[in-house]
C-alpha cells in the first residue's frame, strides 16, 4: 500500500488532501471495477445537481 502510495503521492500532488488521496488510492486498487463510462455517468450526475 504504501509503495503504490508514493507512486500517487508525486512532488505535484503533494498538495492534495488526505481524503483525495484516499479516494485516488481507493480507485486505483479497485481498477477492473470503473473505467471511462463510468467516470462520465458520475460526473454527469454530479454536474446535475
Amino acid at each position: 500500500f504504501f509503495s503504490a502510495a508514493k507512486l500517487v503521492l508525486t512532488d505535484v500532488r503533494k498538495s492534495l488532501s488526505p481524503i483525495m488521496l484516499e479516494m485516488l488510492m481507493c480507485l486505483q486498487f479497485n481498477r477492473d471495477l470503473w473505467d471511462v463510462n463510468t467516470v462520465e455517468q458520475v460526473r454527469a450526475r454530479i454536474g446535475s445537481n
